[in-house]
């Protein structure tokens, strides 16, 4: 199922859809990556991370979606 949602979400990405207003809401991106994580898919989650962390939604492209994302991505970078 989750690869299966991966490939929802790049179609969305592909078909540029993703954005609405020209932002992404933290809550999608978190969702993204960690699809992307579950699939073992952590350099296209990096690539991302990379290319749509700065389209988050005013106020919320700070700490948390980001360090949200390199816990999931990284889990032995805090510990």
């Amino acid at each position: 199922m989750n690869a299966e949602m991966l490939s929802l979400f790049k179609m969305a990405i592909e078909a540029d859809v993703l954005l609405h207003g020209g932002r992404i809401s933290h809550i999608t991106f978190a969702n993204i990556v960690a699809c992307a994580a579950l699939c073992n898919e952590f350099d296209w989650a990096d690539s991302f991370m990379k290319r749509f962390s700065t389209y988050l939604e005013e106020g919320t492209a700070g700490h948390d979606s980001i360090v949200l994302c390199l816990l999931v991505l990284w889990p032995g970078l805090f510990r």
